[in-house]
This record gives C-alpha cells, sequence and structure tokens, in this order.
C-alpha cells in the first residue's frame, strides 16, 4: 500500500499543518512517511501545498507528481492539481470556498462545507483539522480501529 495526498490552499488555511497531522498520525500506526512542503514567501495569502506520502514499504521519493487524493481548500488550487490526480483518485474539496466541481468524471469527489462545520463547533480556525480528517476517512487511509 502507498497513498500519496496532496493538500493545497492559501497560506494561512492550515494546509501545511493538515499534511503534518497526517505525517504524524501515520508514524504512530508504523507507517513509513514522508512529509514535502512547499510555499510562497507570503505569510498569509500566498500559496501553500504540502504532499504526504504513505506506505507500509520503504517510500523512494517523497515528490508525489499523481496524488491518489487531493485536498483542495481553495479554486485555485482546485484548477491547479486537479489534472495531476490518478484516476479513480479522491478530490476533497471545501464548498465554502469552491463553488465549481472538477472538471473529470474518472475521479471521486467529497464536498466539504468546511467553514460551516468549523462554526458549528465554535472555531473557524478548526475546519482545516475537520477537512483534513474528512479526506483521509472517506481514502480509508489511516484506520481508528486495528
Amino acid at each position: 500500500m502507498i497513498t500519496r495526498t496532496l493538500f493545497a490552499g492559501f497560506g494561512g488555511q492550515g494546509v501545511l499543518l493538515m499534511g503534518y497531522v497526517l505525517s504524524h498520525g501515520a508514524m504512530h500506526k508504523g507507517l513509513n512517511v514522508t512529509y514535502f512542503p512547499a510555499y510562497g514567501a507570503e505569510m498569509r495569502g500566498g500559496t501553500a501545498n504540502c504532499t504526504v506520502t504513505l506506505s507500509e514499504e520503504k517510500i523512494a521519493s517523497p515528490v508525489a507528481s499523481n496524488p491518489d487524493i487531493l485536498v483542495a481548500m481553495n479554486f485555485p488550487s482546485l484548477l491547479k492539481f486537479e489534472p495531476t490526480v490518478v484516476k479513480q483518485g479522491l478530490v476533497v474539496l471545501n464548498s465554502s470556498l469552491i463553488e465549481e466541481s472538477p472538471s473529470r468524471t474518472d475521479i471521486d469527489l467529497l464536498q466539504v462545507p468546511t467553514v460551516e462545520l468549523a462554526r458549528e463547533v465554535g472555531s473557524e480556525r478548526a475546519g482545516n483539522m475537520g477537512h483534513g480528517g474528512s479526506s483521509q476517512g472517506q481514502g480509508k487511509v489511516l484506520r481508528t480501529q486495528p
């Protein structure tokens, strides 16, 4: 099993944190992990993405040109990375900010109203955790039970 997840959005949306949390959860489950962040020079509002690769075997490279799962927090990220997702891959989008659906029909889609869900729990800053968790639950990457 090898799973490549690409988290992408604006700086300040917690994109790198989502990848970091997934990485640490996978390490605690005994998986091999790579975490590869990339971001612009801006502190907030610039682009940010990170790739997390999980595997039971050794991982040859942290680069994931064709992710199995794309977590898109904004529309520019969906436009940029949707074409790179593998066939039958999963796209998880922030439907609070992205009104359009992906153009491809050979991928699975999960729309998460991230901002609305975060408001329900009382913290808009928690949206990224719900969004990241949704992506991994739907993708069946990490299980909470043995």
